[in-house]
């Protein structure tokens, strides 16, 4: 019998931690692939899980792709961890979206003001699922190619699961919701099933958990790991701009990231602490400048770090998260661009930090709590969960 086709859409970051594990969980029952976008394609080469990009499907598209890829890459850094092939067609066939739309001239305003977060190309995500006719499409709650993916799928009449990768609801999932772009959303927890509920009492919100944090509940915590005597504080980075286009109005200390990791530097020697930095896999980062910190790369596998993890900062990574099921503590970065919609302690799982200044007396807040009480957000394991959804989906 012929395998139903599921058809995977991500980025990098914590979105394709999200789709690596479901992944390994599905190809055992259906014919899985998975376009990967920007750095999601380094992540699952180290896993070995096969990928498409949208170089892949280069013969789809028009010369015109492929001439204003080449113009847009110029503008990248160097250090992108992206290959040079796979920017050209992923900035070209997005930009390409903007010129047809809006002309040229303004599609090069449009792409100066807002860079990539004014991509949608559905065009592209169209004339691929029209030639590989998924079943499913499945996609996280990014913007972009993967809402591309929801949108186009919709319009195909191609059955749609989106998982929500946090607690964070504002811009991805509200939308998503609001827009009815989605069969089903799996989340991470009753609370934000409820927000979801609010905004659209009609969508079908399942709570399933995320793959991400599957592991933690499988891996023992090794709580010999944590020195009685030093302490483990982890920085899960970001950038954190002043201004952002999902958060019109919002203005934010643009130094406040910059501020945070010096103020963590200097508590290194202070405190005795063991610092690690942990930059997200988008960010382009120099820490050179920090001579008392540990630098833990993107790629290196979170759970062992938090495992040794007293205190995880942050602002909205998903690390956070995982820190608190692994037992670790919860100092957020308040105050950002993303603050308002996004934060930790209005979800009452942190201490709160609106300057630099605040860390130390967060993290000593946090170091007092009751240790090793791990917060579980889901029942069962997510991969498992989302499998059981996929398979209603499928048989319905």
């Amino acid at each position: 019998m012929k395998k139903k086709k599921i058809y995977m859409v991500c980025y990098g970051g914590g979105h394709v931690r999200i789709i690596a594990p479901l992944y390994k969980k599905l190809i055992h029952s259906y014919d899985v692939k998975i376009l990967a976008l920007t750095t999601a394609g380094e992540f699952l080469d180290s896993l070995s899980i096969p990928y498409l990009t949208f170089k892949d499907y280069s013969k789809l598209f028009e010369g015109k792709v492929r001439e204003y890829g080449e113009v847009l890459i110029k503008s990248l850094s160097s250090s992108s961890q992206v290959s040079h092939e796979n920017s050209i067609y992923y900035l070209g066939c997005s930009f390409y979206e903007l010129v047809k739309e809006y002309g040229e001239k303004e599609a090069y305003l449009i792409y100066k003001n807002k860079g990539r977060s004014a991509f949608l190309p559905i065009d592209t995500l169209s004339q691929i699922l029209k030639l590989e006719l998924p079943d499913i499409v499945l996609t996280t709650n990014a913007p972009r190619a993967e809402r591309a993916a929801l949108i186009s799928a919709k319009s195909l009449g191609i059955k749609t699961i989106c998982i929500n990768d946090n607690l964070w609801i504002s811009g991805g999932a509200s939308e998503i919701v609001s827009k009815g772009l989605t069969d089903t959303i799996c989340v991470l927890s009753d609370t934000v099933k409820s927000k979801l509920l609010n905004i659209n009492p009609s969508v079908n919100v399942e709570v399933t958990g995320t793959p991400v944090f599957d592991k933690l509940k499988v891996k023992s915590k090794n709580i010999q790991s944590r020195s009685k005597d030093k302490k483990t504080i982890l920085l899960a980075d970001c950038d954190l701009p002043s201004t952002h286009p999902l958060y019109p109005g919002v203005i934010a200390d643009p130094e406040l990231g910059e501020k945070i990791r010096k103020q963590l530097d200097f508590l290194a020697v202070k405190r005795f602490w063991s610092v690690v930095f942990r930059p997200h896999p988008s960010q382009n980062y120099d820490y050179t400048e920090y001579k008392n910190v540990i630098l833990s790369k993107p790629t290196d596998d979170v759970s062992d770090l938090l495992a040794s993890t007293d205190i995880v900062v942050t602002a909205i990574s998903t690390v956070g998260i995982e820190g608190l099921m692994s037992g670790a503590g919860l100092v957020s970065i308040e105050g950002t661009v993303y603050g308002k919609e996004n934060s930790y302690f209005d979800y009452n799982l942190s201490s709160p930090v609106f300057s630099e200044f605040d860390l130390e007396d967060a993290i000593d807040e946090q170091l007092l709590r009751s240790k090793n009480i791990n917060t579980s957000f889901y029942k069962g394991f997510a991969v498992d969960n989302i499998h059981h959804c996929i398979n209603v989906m499928i048989s319905s």
